[in-house]
């Protein structure tokens, strides 16, 4: 569900935006008694009416808003990305924001509202890169659950080669398969992705099958 989410009426429950729905997750809190303090900030305000605690029927914890009833199903986020491929190489971007920054990585970021996973692969794409691809078979699914999101990569064609560093790259740059810097390499979903492609690329494509695996963190390096 999105912030448009059900919400209990005298006939019910009714879909839509609460009146006083807060403008950051950090105004989420726990149960208390409500303060009304000359001079307190709208934030402030809004703050006290926002609770999480368990609504009834569930069993996990929701942010609640006291005025209307209000509650916001805090859902998974979907993360998508894509190998592009060239002659043998593989693109990759050096990124310029936290987290990670510095390290190599393939192209990927959040969907937008209204795209398709290879439309989001492939805008994700140029955004870094500023590279044109042709979205290509699914390479891998991921679970990630302790940061709530879910990793999607696809292999994608570069047909002509092309490719800059878009604002968040540091630098972009072509690799043989056997100069991967895979010691400087960021995120462990699509690392594991790019480790089962170089073992499929042999074969046909219609007979690749997608790695799916759910993934927790091991170290501290690896949280994402």
């Amino acid at each position: 569900m999105s912030v448009l989410q059900a919400a209990p009426s005298s006939s019910g429950w009714r879909a839509g935006p609460c009146p006083a729905w807060p403008r950051s997750n950090a105004l989420l809190r726990r149960p208390r008694e409500p303060e009304q303090e000359p001079g307190m900030t709208t934030d402030q305000r809004l703050e006290q009416r926002f609770r999480l605690t368990v609504p009834e029927g569930d069993h996990l914890e929701r942010a609640i808003c006291d005025h209307c009833g209000f509650i916001d199903y805090h859902n998974p986020r979907v993360v998508v990305g894509a190998l592009p491929i060239f002659e043998n190489q593989i693109l990759l971007a050096r990124r310029a924001i936290e987290p990670r920054r510095g390290y190599w990585t393939v192209p990927g970021g959040f969907m937008e509202k209204g795209e398709s996973l290879q439309q989001g692969a492939a805008r994700e794409t140029w955004e870094e890169c500023l590279a044109r691809i042709e979205v290509g078979p699914l390479l891998g699914m991921f679970t990630v659950p302790h940061i709530a999101q879910v990793q999607v990569f696809f292999y994608a064609d570069v047909p002509d080669g092309k490719a800059e560093a878009g604002p968040e790259s540091l630098e972009v740059r072509w690799f043989a398969f056997d100069d991967i810097p895979w010691d400087d390499y960021s995120f462990p979903a699509s690392k594991k992705t790019i480790a089962h492609y170089l073992r499929l690329k042999d074969s046909p494509q219609a007979t690749w099958v997608p790695r799916v695996e759910t993934l927790e963190p091991v170290s501290p390096r690896e949280v994402l």
